[in-house]
């Protein structure tokens, strides 16, 4: 039986966040709920059918990370059999194999790093994605981007539609996300408006981290340089758009700082300091002991724990963050966090900003953005949007509400009050 004293101390490091008035496709697990609504969100861009997975999760046992792999591996797995089997229907095949690859994502998401089945998960959902692309004729560019002693994979698709002054829009991706899911997020939306879209992997991320062991590093700017250098080498000089997602926003804020190429910026949705979005509800004297005295006592350990044994959402953040870091110990995970931030950058930021935020977002409070827009000092405009519960937009990335955010942000991408990709050309 668990002792009063050690609930005391596990409290800070598993205390869940709040969500009001929204139904949830697990009750009692946020974080089951964020990744099933994830998955879903991407139907609209034929990445899932809500039928395929309300059927899925329905053989979920909330917080029982086996049953997660062993559901969603299952619909896969079936869904890949009637893409095989199939002779005639080349564009069904191609849409099947879309939701392939983003079931086979979400199969290996809680598997923990060194399971073998992540990886196979991993090669089964990408292998589906081109094998997809191919058969809907999506066109598509792949390369790779010299990077130390490796490569960056990077993939870009190209818009018919694009003029001399439609902006590249150029995504960085985040924490645990791989370019391809970014299809869904941005790349078939941008191309149905005549925008081109890049996206890559970087340290960290993607086939970087699992085919290379490359680790994240908070000199994204560095990062983000090489993969437009490589890009612009083949392609005309456009004006850039960084768009972020989730830990990406800070990413590229980073990139954008130190970067007269990039002339928009879009925080999809803001983070601003990885270590204060984790810490923001520990107790002082905790946060305290993790970034400012680096205490190392029994009790903070035990406390840390703790906290991953009763907590779904940091045991997988911890273990992803030794993986995706390159750091064993799990504290010094969430020290490393402190490196992941915007506060030191956000003054040398020039471009146009737009800020996007969940109101009931289970990863970053919402009292963090206005100390992103305040730090934004030298930005040209910022604008800020807040979805609100009623929106159905109120999640992390507003996940589940893909077409409103895609609405929002096109239409700040077309708004000639502050175009800086037409007003500002003669800077690049």
């Amino acid at each position: 039986m668990v002792s009063r004293l050690t609930l005391l101390v596990a409290l800070p490091f598993f205390a869940a966040c709040a969500h009001q008035g929204t139904a949830k496709l697990f009750p009692a697990e946020q974080t089951f709920h964020f990744e099933a609504l994830r998955a879903l969100g991407f139907a609209p861009f034929k990445g899932a059918d809500p039928g395929e997975v309300l059927q899925t999760i329905s053989r979920i046992r909330e917080g029982d990370e086996e049953s997660w792999f062993e559901a969603w591996n299952s619909t896969a797995a079936r869904l890949e059999q009637t893409a095989t089997a199939s002779t005639y229907d080349r564009v069904g095949r191609g849409r099947t194999l879309l939701r392939v690859h983003n079931y086979f994502r979400t199969a290996e998401f809680f598997l923990r790093p060194d399971d073998p089945r992540k990886a196979e998960m991993y090669r089964k959902s990408v292998s589906a994605f081109y094998a997809a692309m191919n058969e809907l004729e999506v066109p598509h560019e792949r390369f790779d981007v010299p990077w130390g002693s490796g490569t960056l994979p990077a993939l870009f698709f190209e818009s018919p539609r694009a003029t001399p002054e439609t902006p590249l829009l150029v995504v960085v991706n985040g924490y645990d996300s791989i370019k391809e899911e970014i299809y869904f997020f941005l790349v078939e939306p941008a191309l149905e408006r005549g925008y081109s879209v890049l996206v890559y992997d970087g340290p960290g991320q993607g086939a970087a981290l699992r085919e290379q062991g490359l680790h994240f590093t908070p000199a994204w700017e560095e990062v983000n340089r090489a993969v437009l250098d490589s890009h612009f080498a083949r392609h005309p000089l456009r004006p850039v758009v960084l768009v972020g997602c989730s830990l990406g926003s800070v990413l590229a804020t980073r990139a954008a700082a130190h970067d007269d190429r990039v002339k928009g910026l879009v925080a999809w949705d803001i983070f601003y300091d990885f270590a204060e979005a984790v810490s923001y509800r520990m107790p002082g004297w905790v946060r305290s002991s993790i970034y400012e005295s680096r205490e190392e006592s029994a009790f903070l350990r035990l406390g840390t724990s703790l906290g991953t044994r009763f907590s779904l959402q940091k045991r997988w953040a911890l273990n992803h963050g030794r993986w995706v870091l390159g750091i064993d110990d799990p504290l010094a995970v969430l020290r490393e966090y402190a490196r992941y931030t915007t506060k030191d950058v956000s003054p040398d930021v020039r471009a146009d900003v737009l800020l996007l935020a969940g109101e009931n977002d289970h990863f970053v409070p919402l009292e963090l953005l206005e100390k992103t827009r305040a730090a934004l000092v030298n930005a040209h405009s910022v604008e800020v949007e807040v979805f609100s519960a009623e929106t159905g937009a109120q999640e992390h990335c507003q996940v589940g509400a893909m077409n409103l955010v895609h609405h929002r942000l096109f239409e700040w991408l077309g708004d000639e009050s502050h175009r800086p990709w037409q007003r500002r050309r003669e800077a690049l």
